[in-house]
């Protein structure tokens, strides 16, 4: 859907001396997006690549402005531009392009015009930065390109990838280099995923798998899952949660089905701040069915978090604001139950109680603290 204004038309003459020296001149449209006056869109006539500003998709995941590229999301018709692309733009504005990492006084003109355009995502006072996220869905590779201009004129460039563990990770100071492409229905075909989950030395693991609604425990076989007929959100993905003992959980969004083999990231040494629980070894309990309950919170703080519960086979999510979770569960052979939970960016939590302690408090603690 077009709906696209015109608004200014920027003519661009620059000549930056670098050596060798080099010269560039493009056209650059400034148009609006969603309502009249918003100058959101920068339309490059050298490439007719329409630019979102950046900070229109500040504070998203990658994963979350993913599953709105759909006609009816919030960024219907656009798609994540390619690192290349990204270049392609400043190459438009008289950069000129002989790596990813560059800073160079000459360059102050051009790089300031490109931020009046796209927005500046970071205002550090001394300097302003544009940082912005890119990706090629034919590579699958994920990378950042990022602006700095400097009131005393120094400006820069860099790039780098910043890897697919991030896709879910939301930065209030980073964007997305989003460029306008065909619209398109999400797809409702079903999907089907299937693969096996592992360690980093390749050996299989014993895992829960879950997408919409299904799940699977990868223990026997060890390691292989296949979940089929998954159905679509309304976005057309599919996310895929896999959570082991001793790993950083992964989430991910499938566009399409797969069938692939699933490295998993060990969570080392983290610091627990859960008291230490000494459980009751009550076999005449075997297969007694209870019921759990409690709260998952950051840290030594009262803040919930969302997180995956699992016990004996079960699993439910504390998801409702508050960090509640409530389950029903069998006591293993020896009475006992293993409380494990796990939450994006935070170090998996696993203890073991029995049925005197069925209520419980579990404090998370961050994965940056892991070592």
């Amino acid at each position: 859907m077009e709906k696209y204004r015109y608004i200014l038309i920027i003519l661009i003459s620059a000549v930056i001396y670098f050596a060798p020296t080099s010269q560039c001149s493009a056209e650059l449209l400034v148009l609006d997006w969603e309502v009249a006056g918003d100058n959101a869109i920068t339309r490059d006539t050298t490439t007719n690549l329409d630019w979102l500003d950046l900070t229109a998709t500040v504070g998203r995941s990658f994963n979350d402005v993913s599953r709105n590229l759909y006609l009816g999301g919030d960024f219907e018709c656009f798609r994540h531009a390619t690192f290349d692309e990204v270049f392609s733009l400043l190459t438009s504005v008289g950069w000129p392009v002989f790596g990813s990492n560059i800073f160079h006084p000459d360059a102050y003109q051009p790089l300031s015009l490109l931020q009046s355009l796209v927005g500046v995502t970071r205002d550090l006072g001394f300097m302003r930065v544009s940082h912005g996220k890119t990706a090629d869905l034919v590579s699958g590779s994920r990378n950042s390109v990022s602006i700095y201009v400097e009131t005393r004129s120094l400006v820069g460039l860099t790039g780098g990838g910043y890897g697919v563990a991030y896709d879910d990770t939301a930065n209030d100071t980073v964007g997305h280099w989003m460029v306008h492409d065909e619209c398109v229905a999400a797809p409702t075909t079903p999907v089907n995923i299937s693969g096996t989950i592992k360690a980093p030395d390749d050996a299989n693991i014993c895992a829960l798998v879950l997408a919409s609604g299904q799940y699977q425990f990868t223990c026997n076989p060890i390691g292989e899952y296949s979940l089929a007929n998954l159905l679509r959100e309304k976005g057309g993905w599919v996310k895929r949660q896999i959570y082991a003992d001793g790993f950083f959980p992964m989430v991910e969004i499938m566009l399409d089905s797969s069938e692939e083999a699933v490295v998993m990231t060990r969570s080392g040494t983290c610091p627990s701040y859960n008291l230490p629980y000494e459980q009751a070894f009550v076999p005449d309990s075997a297969g007694k069915q209870i019921y759990i309950a409690g709260k998952v919170l950051v840290q030594d703080t009262q803040t919930p978090i969302c997180a995956m519960v699992l016990a004996n086979g079960q699993h439910t999510f504390s998801c409702d604001g508050s960090g509640s979770y409530a389950l029903k569960i069998p006591l293993d052979a020896k009475g006992q139950f293993k409380l494990q939970v796990y939450a994006d960016g935070f170090a998996p939590t696993i203890q073991k109680f029995d049925e005197y302690k069925t209520t419980n408090i579990v404090r998370m603690a961050r994965a940056a603290e892991c070592q």
